[in-house]
This record gives structure tokens, sequence and C-alpha cells, in this order.
């Protein structure tokens, strides 16, 4: 599930449905925010809806680049069209302008319904003629290939290791969860000026941002797709001692 909490409130939302229609536009604790995931990069980014041409739902365009979904904000005038693991618009009145990521959480339904037994989830009664116990992308996450070419690729990490990509501004990072081993680590990193704790745990096999200073976004992506929109990005893998060592 991709999970968001805030204010005493959170919500799951399952991959087996994301994997269908990649979007939810809900409103948690007062905010307008947009679940996104895109099953070709394994990404999941959540965003403020309230953009800088004002509020916008969003839908999915159909159209990719660097073989991330593309998402179009509905009734604007014209319509824009704004990636996802970039985070900012590509396309009409939304370009160069970005998108509020929020804090999100990638991980199994059982450790989030652990640590928030009262979350609601998004239910698979969705309207649509869709069996969500099926998965279209089956083999996909585990073959070494790619289904749509890139602007740039990198051999530092396997292609389709997912990583938690965390950024302040342009500068970048990247924390390859196969860095981790079978311990349970918690450690401190800084991005540009600011501080950010990260935690690992082997079971459910996890990475997650416990805390961060104002200004720090993430989301987790596919290493293909991270470094295709962040070239410049560093590679950071922590050490058992809980260090930083790159």
């Amino acid at each position: 599930v991709i999970g968001y909490a805030a204010d005493g409130e959170a919500r799951a939302y399952p991959l087996r449905i994301l994997n269908f229609h990649e979007i939810v536009n809900d409103r948690v604790a007062g905010t307008p925010i947009a679940v996104t995931y895109c099953p070709l990069c394994d990404s999941a980014a959540i965003f403020d809806r309230r953009t800088p041409l004002g509020l916008r739902e969003f839908g999915v365009s159909g159209l990719l680049h660097n073989s991330n979904v593309l998402m179009y904000d509905r009734g604007g005038q014209p319509e824009s069209l704004w990636s996802q693991v970039l985070g900012a618009g590509v396309s009409g009145p939304a370009v160069g302008k970005r998108l509020t990521a929020l804090p999100v959480e990638l991980t199994t339904w059982r450790d989030w319904s652990e640590r928030y037994p009262q979350t609601s989830v998004l239910s698979a009664e969705t309207g649509h003629p869709r069996d969500y116990r099926f998965n279209p992308y089956d083999g996909y996450l585990t073959s070494p290939g790619i289904m749509f070419p890139v602007t740039s690729t990198s051999d530092r990490l396997p292609a389709k290791q997912l990583v938690l990509g965390v950024w302040v501004g342009d500068t970048s990072k990247a924390y390859p969860l196969s860095a981790f081993g079978e311990e349970s680590v918690e450690f401190r990193d800084n991005v540009a000026d600011r501080s950010v704790t990260l935690a690992y745990d082997p079971n459910p096999k996890r990475l997650r941002v416990v805390s961060a200073d104002d200004g720090v976004r993430w989301m987790y992506s596919l290493w293909y797709a991270w470094h295709a929109f962040r070239p410049e990005t560093e590679v950071v893998e922590p050490s058992r001692a809980g260090d930083v060592r790159r």
C-alpha cells in the first residue's frame, strides 16, 4: 500500500487498485492530495493539489516521459501535463512550476495497519469493471528490462532497484533498499543543509522517513526513473553502525 498520515488521520491506498488507476484525488485532514503511482517505475508520490496554478484535480494522460506517468490537471485552461517523478509541470501553463510533495510511505498492509490500526482504506468498489486480484504487471518488476526508453541511464545501481529518493531544491540523494541487510537501522543524513532521519525494517524490507526538516521532500522510485530525471543524484549507502557511507 501507499500510506499517508496527517493530523491524526491515516489512509492506505492498495497498489492492486493503483496498478489500474494510478491516481487517487482525495482530501485528508482538510488537505487536498493526489496519491500517485506509476507501475512502470514502481514510483509512489503524494502531492498537494493546491498548485501554483490553483487547486487542481489530476488524471492519467496516457502519455509517458522517461517511462513515467504524465498527469494532466482536469479543468485547466488550457490543461497542463505534470511529471510524477519530477514533481513539476512539463507542458502548458504549468511548465517550470513545481508540485509540493507530501510525506509518503510505500510498505505492506500488515506494517501500515499495525502502526495505524485506525487507518481508512481505499475501497475496491470503484465503480469500474476491474478484477483487482489480477496484476497486469506481474513479472515486470523482477525482469531486467524496461518497456520504454529514457533520456539517461546509469549502471551505479540495477535499473529496477527500488530507491527512496530525497531532495531539497535541486539537491537529491537516492537510498537503495539493496544497501540494507537483515538488521533494523535508523540513521540521520543531511540533504543540502537540511536534516533527515530514515529507518529501515528488514521485515517487511521497507525504508521510510521518520523525521525531516522543513523543505525536505521524498518519494519512491525504481533507480532508472529516478536517475533519468535527476542524473546528478548522489547514491547513499548507510553502514550497519548507523553512519552514512558514500
